[in-house]
């Protein structure tokens, strides 16, 4: 925990406080990548540098010295009792982004305790949430603002995947949401990898969703990822 501080009170005296470099913290790097490219497509953060990693460690992201880091925090491995403690300093050296699966009380109020500035759900559309931190970093959003907003508005509802598509066709969407490849589900379902694209796209049209981001959002609305 001692040296965990000393870097980061190195880090604050020493760098230029300026926004530039951007991470997207989260284990899924198909979601991680899909928000990624979001904010790389928002005109708004073209002078960033944006990447996408896999690393929840506060030391570990510290050291990669990020000025607005997006993080899902239940993926780290920091005891309770030291929440708090380690996320206050990283706050101390960037701009905390919660971008989680709970974004309600009482767990977003523990969050902005530790020093989080704006709490945005998973299942919120890449596009929204690019305009979102926008807004934040043009200073239109207010942290109660961040937090309590009904981000439902800005999203479509999830819909009973039984009413809409085969059954098939949820067995598909799913695995892709849960990473497999292609190839994979081929071989677990035993039908041809064209069989398996064509229920992608036949899916994908009926719930409105574009890329493999769009189908993990969905799961995660869906509760295929829980």
């Amino acid at each position: 925990m001692a040296k965990f501080h000393a870097l980061v009170a190195d880090m604050v005296e020493s760098r230029n406080r300026t926004l530039k470099k951007i991470l997207v913290s989260d284990r899924n790097p198909i979601l991680s990548e899909g928000v990624v490219n979001a904010i790389r497509n928002e005109p708004f953060f073209a002078n960033y540098s944006v990447e996408a990693v896999k690393e929840a460690d506060p030391e570990t992201l510290a050291a990669l010295q990020p000025d607005l880091l997006m993080i899902d925090p239940d993926q780290s491995q920091i005891p309770s009792p030291l929440f708090a403690q380690y996320y206050l300093k990283l706050s101390s050296l960037c701009v905390l982004i919660g971008y989680c699966e709970d974004v309600k009380p009482p767990k977003s109020n523990a969050l902005i305790a530790a020093g989080f500035r704006c709490l945005i759900p998973k299942d919120m559309q890449s596009t929204d949430l690019a305009r979102i931190l926008v807004s934040f970093l043009h200073g239109d959003a207010s942290r109660s603002e961040a937090v309590t907003k009904d981000f439902s508005a800005l999203t479509d509802p999830a819909s009973d995947p039984a009413s809409v598509l085969s059954e098939r066709e949820v067995e598909v969407l799913r695995m892709i949401a849960l990473g497999d490849s292609m190839k994979e589900i081929a071989s677990f379902l035993k039908i041809s990898i064209k069989t398996v694209d064509t229920y992608k796209n036949r899916a994908s049209l009926k719930l409105g969703l574009k890329t493999r981001a769009d189908i993990v959002r969905y799961g995660i609305k869906a509760g295929w990822l829980s």
